[in-house]
């Protein structure tokens, strides 16, 4: 669920290795700095990671991580969110 949500809204996955998934936002076709990963054998995620993820992410808060990946956050908000906190320039 987390994946398709990703890809959904911007991100492009890289495998590195046997280990894990890195998701990288792209912006304008170019990879930006604003990533998360996940390990290939995670099925489960718990809080402690899913607040790492969300601040990777640049969210302040869990909550606004959960949801962009319940789609509760568009792509374009997301992309907003992004450069009114100038962690992407436009």
């Amino acid at each position: 669920m987390i994946e398709s949500a990703l890809l959904k809204k911007g991100f492009k996955k890289f495998d590195h290795g046997k280990d894990h998934r890195f998701y990288f936002y792209i912006y304008n076709g170019a990879k930006t700095s604003v990533f998360t990963k996940m390990s290939h054998g995670d099925t489960e995620i718990g809080d402690q990671l899913l607040a790492m993820m969300a601040k990777q992410l640049r969210f302040r808060q869990r909550s606004e991580f959960v949801d962009l990946v319940s789609c509760a956050v568009s792509q374009e908000q997301y992309l907003q969110l992004l450069l009114a906190g100038k962690h992407i320039v436009g």
